[in-house]
């Protein structure tokens, strides 16, 4: 279970990594850490348990089985070595045994198990103790008197050497197995879970995944908002959030759509939406409310598809090569007629707004919500 809890954390973790490159700014912050967490505290106890394997006591039931079927027997300590590691300050060593069993042939085995401070002289080698064995050859020791089998143990390194498979020990059987058996199977659970742990972080971001997809194509990371096929996108998500396609002004950069919106149609109270990487947030109350309801277009009164190659011919009649800084505004513009009521007030016709140049000019340009009349203003 631990190695499925790594696979899970990295799987947590990876995903993380991918929703902060190409998801809105915040995303995925917690999945990092929490990946990253459950990685290392999964694997430093699976090392543990690495370190400690073999030395697992044998439960009730394997007793009774080990004796029924005559593998309980003695077992002199041929060599005992301190493997380094530590469990409350108490060694873990490794044991060289020769074991001669009630029935069978004798043989050799390697076994782990803590052997504390007082302990060490009860277990140094030529000493003879009871134990019991698995038929691969694992031993644990059981204690008591060794009985009378104990002068017919063979030479030192002349039985022959027995080295158990993992998982061949005695203790509980783990609910995923770690032999050989079975491997291949565990693999394909350990890489499904760690891929389903991805998915489940990226999937509320998919609308950003989906984005960056299309953007590699054109050799950026995320989508310039400005061309026609993401603006499209962006203020058709816009609109099913804000729950309609009124507007009372839209800004639109390379890496995000800010939609102006009453909080219902024909009222002046506005919102602020921000659309960014596959994502709409409501801001909250926008620093400027519209004073009338003259203010306001429906988001399909705008020709959308037109403005950006309106910027771009702007920018070549300018002579200017970089316009990835470059925004453009859409809203109402002021009412000329000098004997209307709402003479100046931003009631008039939807025009288009933005701005091309570099360090040293600055050029103007304004245009009809068609995409028609095209004029440059200073």
């Amino acid at each position: 279970m631990l190695r499925l809890v790594m696979f899970v954390g990295a799987g947590i973790a990876v995903g993380g990594v991918v929703v902060v490159i190409v998801g809105p700014p915040g995303a995925g912050a917690w999945a990092i850490p929490v990946g990253v967490t459950l990685v290392l505290v999964a694997g430093a106890f699976a090392l543990v348990a690495r370190s400690t394997r073999g030395m697992a006591a044998p439960t009730e039931a394997q007793l009774v089985t080990a004796r029924a079927e005559g593998r309980e027997g003695v077992a002199r300590i041929d060599a005992l070595t301190q493997t380094g590691t530590q469990i409350n300050d108490q060694p873990v060593c490794e044991i060289e045994v020769t074991v001669q069993p009630r029935v069978g042939a004798a043989f050799r085995a390697r076994t782990r198990r803590i052997v504390t401070l007082i302990e060490i002289p009860r277990f140094q080698p030529g000493t003879r103790h009871a134990v019991v064995t698995t038929p691969a050859g694992a031993v644990a020791f059981i204690g008591g008197d060794v009985g009378s089998a104990a002068t017919s143990l063979p030479e030192s390194g002349t039985a022959p050497l027995l080295l158990p498979a993992a998982g061949e020990g005695f203790g509980p059987r783990p609910v995923l197995g770690i032999g050989r058996r079975g491997r291949a199977a565990r693999i394909v659970l350990f890489a499904a879970a760690a891929v389903v742990a991805a998915v489940t972080v990226v999937l509320p971001y998919r609308a950003a995944v989906a984005e960056t997809v299309t953007a590699l194509s054109a050799g950026r990371l995320h989508a310039d908002q400005r061309q026609p096929g993401a603006l499209e996108n962006a203020l058709q998500s816009l609109s099913g959030e804000i729950g309609h396609g009124t507007v009372s002004r839209v800004v639109v950069a390379d890496d995000y759509v800010i939609a102006y919106a009453p909080v219902r149609p024909g009222e002046t109270a506005t919102d602020t939406w921000i659309y960014r990487r596959g994502e709409v947030t409501r801001q909250g109350p926008a620093s400027i409310q519209p004073e009338t309801v003259g203010e306001q277009f429906g988001i399909a009164d705008v020709a959308w598809s037109k403005l950006w190659p309106l910027v771009e011919s702007a920018a070549r009649s300018e002579g200017v090569d970089d316009v990835s800084e470059t925004s453009f505004v859409v809203d109402r513009g002021a009412d000329s007629d000098i004997d209307s009521p709402t003479f100046a007030q931003p009631v008039g016709p939807v025009e288009v707004d933005f701005s091309v140049g570099d360090e040293y000019r600055d050029a103007g340009y304004r245009a009809s919500a068609d995409g028609s009349g095209l004029q440059r203003l200073r």
